[in-house]
C-alpha cells in the first residue's frame, strides 16, 4: 500500500516550510560564523576554541556599547563581520 499525501493539509506543509527557512536561517549564520573563525584563526594562529574566546570578548565588549565596527577595527579585522558579533 503506498501512502501519498493528504491534499489540503495546509498546516504540515506550512511548518515544513518554515521548518526549511529557519534551517536555512541557521546555516547561513553558522557560515558567517564559520568564516569569522577560519579567519580569526588563520590571521592568529588559534584553535576553533581560542577563536570562540576572542569572538566572546569581542560580543561582550560590544554588549556593553562599543560599536561592532570599532571593535573589529581595534583587532584587526574588516567591519564585514559585525553581524557575526550583533548576532
Amino acid at each position: 500500500m503506498v501512502r501519498t499525501p493528504v491534499e489540503g493539509n495546509v498546516s504540515s506543509n506550512l511548518a515544513a516550510d518554515q521548518l526549511l527557512t529557519k534551517k536555512s536561517r541557521n546555516q547561513q549564520i553558522q557560515y558567517k560564523m564559520s568564516k569569522l573563525h577560519s579567519i580569526i584563526m588563520n590571521k592568529e594562529d588559534f584553535t576553533s576554541s581560542e577563536a570562540d574566546d576572542l569572538i566572546q570578548e569581542m560580543r561582550d565588549q560590544v554588549k556593553e556599547g562599543s560599536m561592532p565596527e570599532d571593535i573589529l577595527y581595534e583587532y584587526g579585522y574588516d567591519a564585514d563581520y559585525v553581524f557575526d558579533l550583533i548576532m
